[in-house]
This record gives structure tokens, sequence and C-alpha cells, in this order.
């Protein structure tokens, strides 16, 4: 549908306005008399100077720095005509007809007719020859205010001189010319203008909802002109866009909150000032901080570390950071917007764990070569000895051997204990899970170390309350499991003692636990009796053969179990070691 040309109805309206105005006024125009001319120039006036006067004290409480000089030529290109504003002291800040240095050479205009009587009667006009412009003209003035308080005035002057001539015509050209001028500008605007006034008013209400959020709002595109519908067509192509790219936008922020909360690296975000603008949940968790509180906050303010500071400052691409007896790597990155510096980004890994596993791998390869190293350096020792001499001492000979021996079984016995343990941590280790009775496996237990139970004279009870309920487990594991504790036991409880081998269920959990009544463990020892190569006594242990892996061995066992393993001891009064197993 083409819609008809709104500059041609503009024209169209215009036109016919003029012709008609015109011809009034030129059927009318001697008619006129100077007083009516006079009070229909001072409406006139008074009309924009109110409406001058208002824009001015709008403005004023805009912006109090207002450049009034500049407001004052403005207003006089739009009416063409002179424009004065002046204090409330008689200061001119403003003249259309002025520049700065003319402005600064007025006079005080107080004294001014129209000024006095706008002061005292709230409007004021005046017909005077003026000095400044040389010629005859009508002033009125109207006061300014801010708020409640006078601020100046504001004075409108139209040259007289043109009006004089007309003067004669001006009565009747203006009565009839304004009745017609009124009775065809409200035909026109009924006919012509609804539909545009209307539009334009659907395009303001689309538009205010469109400011407010409501971004489904659309302008409708059946009224108007050409023009209008063209506008009415823009704004909605342009809601249509910030929809999708509001829409784009909020998806990417709640794809960018997820992966940022998902994260096991924290991120803290900081503008130039170093201010905390965003924490996700790693990196709260991490430093201990509250998201919310966090925010607006200087970083060394919510961390207070020198090293983060640090970082930033010396701009580093990253730090390590102990934390709460954690490390952290801390790494930054700028940000960066057209080459202008807006702030930072700092993410955070734990590497505690890499830590504590660079620890244990130390640790465990310090504790292999230093237990390899004292039979190894046995054997080397009988083994020179033999050399040198002694193979020919048949005596001699079979002790270096025994000696021998029993190092390389010590040695034996630690490869395969690192074997198995090996094989348990990588995954490798596989149960053989059946019903089994608890009764065999004490027995088994006790059987397989009757000999070394011999040779101290230990007296050895087994106490099997757990009856003929099966339990599920690997036999072979749990058999393992069971004899290095009662090992344990017998390596350390005094000669003559009694070591107690048990078994019950309880709280759905099966319980082996082997009780001695030797030295005892101290507390502080207990939290690490589990670890690989920890010892209490390391020079007895090596003495009575212990590898250091035993108990590692058990707790790996239990846990393959579903499990677990504990020891409770007092000292001097003997020790309690135990292995749990649920039943299901």
């Amino acid at each position: 549908m083409t819609h008809p040309s709104l500059k041609i109805k503009l024209a169209s309206a215009g036109l016919v306005s003029v012709l008609v105005v015109l011809s009034g006024f030129s059927l009318y125009l001697y008619f006129s008399t100077r007083q009516h001319l006079l009070s229909l120039a001072l409406d006139g006036l008074q009309g924009q100077a109110l409406l001058i006067s208002s824009e001015i004290s709008q403005k004023l409480a805009e912006d109090p720095g207002l450049n009034i000089d500049s407001l004052a030529q403005v207003q006089s290109a739009a009416l063409a005509k002179r424009v004065t504003i002046i204090d409330s002291l008689g200061r001119v800040l403003g003249d259309s007809e002025e520049d700065a240095a003319g402005l600064k050479a007025m006079d005080n205009h107080l004294g001014r007719p129209e000024i006095t009587m706008a002061r005292q009667k709230g409007l004021g006009h005046a017909l005077r020859y003026s000095q400044t412009l040389k010629m005859e003209m009508l002033y009125f003035a109207v006061p300014v205010r801010s708020g409640k308080n006078l601020w100046g005035y504001c004075r409108i002057a139209w040259p007289w001189a043109g009006l004089k001539s007309y003067q004669k015509q001006l009565l009747a050209g203006v009565i009839i010319g304004l009745i017609l001028s009124a009775a065809l500008l409200w035909l026109l605007v009924s006919l012509a203008w609804r539909p545009e006034i209307e539009a334009i008013r659907d395009i303001e209400q689309t538009a205010r909802r469109l400011s407010s959020g409501d971004l489904k709002a659309r302008a409708p595109l059946t009224k108007s002109s050409r023009e209008t519908a063209l506008v009415a067509r823009t704004l909605n192509h342009l809601a249509q866009s910030w929809e999708g790219t509001v829409s784009d936008l909020s998806e990417q922020r709640s794809n960018l909150a997820a992966v940022l909360e998902g994260m096991s690296e924290g991120v803290i975000t900081l503008d130039q000032r170093q201010v905390i603008r965003m924490v996700n949940h790693a990196a709260a968790e991490m430093f201990g901080l509250d998201p919310g509180q966090a925010r607006g906050r200087l970083l060394l303010e919510a961390i207070r570390s020198p090293i983060m500071e640090q970082l930033v400052k010396e701009q580093r691409e990253w730090i390590e950071l102990e934390w709460e007896k954690k490390f952290y790597i801390v790494r930054i990155a700028a940000i960066v917007d057209q080459e202008s510096l807006r702030g930072w980004v700092l993410v955070s890994s734990d590497i505690t764990r890499l830590k504590m596993l660079e620890r244990i791998r130390k640790d465990f390869v310090a504790n292999v070569s230093h237990e390899l190293k004292t039979p190894l350096s046995a054997i080397n020792g009988f083994s020179e000895a033999l050399l040198d001499g002694a193979i020919d001492n048949r005596p001699q000979l079979e002790d270096f051997l025994g000696r021998i021996h029993a190092q390389s079984l010590r040695m034996s016995k630690l490869v395969n204990d690192l074997l198995e343990l090996s094989a348990i941590e990588s995954g490798n280790y596989t149960l053989n899970k059946v019903p089994s009775a608890v009764g065999p496996l004490l027995e088994r237990t006790v059987d397989n170390l009757k000999t070394r139970i011999a040779e101290k004279n230990h007296q050895v009870q087994t106490n099997d309350k757990a009856g003929q309920q099966p339990v599920q487990m690997d036999i072979d594991k749990m058999a393992s499991a069971l004899g290095n504790l009662l090992d344990n036991a017998v390596k350390y409880a005094p000669r003559n003692s009694w070591i107690d081998l048990a078994a019950e269920i309880r709280e759905n959990a099966l319980i082996l636990s082997v009780s001695d009544n030797g030295p005892g463990i101290s507390r502080e020892n207990l939290p690490r009796l589990f670890e690989r190569f920890y010892r209490v006594d390391r020079a007895r242990s090596r003495e009575m053969g212990g590898t250091g892996l035993g108990l590692a061995i058990v707790k790996h066992i239990a846990e393959l179990h579903g499990g677990s393993a504990g020891a409770e001891s007092v000292l001097g009064k003997g020790s309690r070691f135990w292995i749990k197993i649920p039943l299901a």
C-alpha cells in the first residue's frame, strides 16, 4: 500500500493556509489600528516569552552551568526575533544581537521599563527607541524562575517599524484572516493530520515500551504517510534486531556463567584499580570468599596476600601461592579493549594434590633406595669377604652364605610387596569375591605363621563371633591382609605373650581384628601407620625384616572390598589393628 508523502501534505496545507491568510490580510489590512496591532503583537510575544522562560527554567534545572548566550542565539534563530536573557541583578548574560565583547559592554538593564514592570507585575512590555539598535522596538519581558526563586528575566524585542505601515489595515484583516485560518487549519488538522498524529503517537508509545525493556513491542504500519510508515518500519526492524542481540547476549552470558561456575579453576576479574568485579564458585571456595561481599573490594583487601598483589603490579605470567595449607598456581591475563587496559583476569589452579604426589614420589624413591641399600651392602660385603679367602673356611662360608640368602630374601619380599602395591594402585588388581566363611580364614592365617609364632612362644587365640554366615570376599587377598596384621603382632609383641585374632559382625559389616599386648604406638604416629614405608621405630623394624609396605597393602585390600582399615593403641598396653568390610 502506497501512502501519500508527508511533504505533499505539509505543502498543501501550508499553501492553502498562506493563500487564505494573505487574502484576508489584503482585504482587511486597511481597517487595522495601532492599539489592536500592539495587542496582537504583545499576545504573540507573551506566548513566545513564556515559552522561552519555561525552557530556560527547565534547562537550568538540568544543567546549572548552561551557556546562556548560546541559548539566546538558538531561541532567536527559531523565533526570528531578538532575544535577551538578563539575571536578577540586571546583568545581560545573553543577547542574540551581540557578540561576547558587545555583551560585556552592555549596561545594566534592571532599570528598563519592561524589566521593572515584569518585576512588579509578572509581565512587562514597552514600546521605545533602542539606543543599541537605533530603532523603535517593541519589548516584552517575563521573569525566569529557578525552582521557586527568581533567577532573572527573558526579553523578546520586535522592530516596530515594519508594523507601522500595516497598522491601518490590520484590524479587519486579522479578524477575518484569523477566523478563516482557524477554520481552515481545524479542517486540515481534522482531515489530514489526525492519522499522522495517531501514527506518531503509536510510534512514541512503541519507543517508550522498547526503552522500558519490552522488546516485543512493534509499531502498527496501517496508518499515516509514507514517511511515518517508514519510521515505524525502521523502528520495528531496530526492535527486532535488539531483541535478537539481547537474546544472544543473554544466552552467551548464561553459558559463560555456567562455564565459570562449572570450572574447577578459580576465576577472579579485576578492573583497572584492582577492584574485584566477579568471583566464581571455585575461587570463592579456594580463598574463602563470599562472591557477593567480595565484589567491589580491592584484591589485597579480599585476599590478604602480598604475592597476589605483586602478581598484578609486576605483570608476572604466573605465581605459586600457598594459602591455608594448600598450593595454587595463579595466572594473570590483561583485559584490553582497543589497546586500552580495562582490567585483569586471574585464574587459579589447585596443585595441592600434585605437590603431595611429588612429595610421595620423592619419599618413595628415597625409601626404596634406602631399603635396598642395606641388604645390597650386606650382600656386597659378604661376597667380598668370600672372595678375599673366607670361601676356604667352611663354617664361615656357611655363615656368610646364610646371611646373603637372608638379605636376598629380604630384597625379594620388598620387591614382591612393591609389585603387589603397584598392581593394587594401578587398578589391575582384580578380586575374586566368593561367599566364604570366616572361621577357615582365621585358621589359615594362623597356620601360615605357626613357625614364627612358635619361635616366640606366642599364645594366639582365635575368636570367631561371625559364625557360619558367609561373606563376599576374595579369600586369598583377605588372608594376605590379615596375615600382614598377624605378622606385625608376632614381630612386635614380647616373647611368651598373647595375641587375639577375632572376627565379628557389627553394623552390617565384618570386622577382623588382631590385638596384642606389645609396646603400643604413640598417638602422633597412629594417623600415618598405613603410609608406605612409614615405621614407628625404623631401626627395630629393619632388624625384624619389615619392608614398611605391609600396612599400606592391608589398607588397599580393605578399600578394594569397599571397606577400611585402622588401628587403635595405648602406649605400653598394646595395639589393635582391624579390617572392616561391608557385608553387601
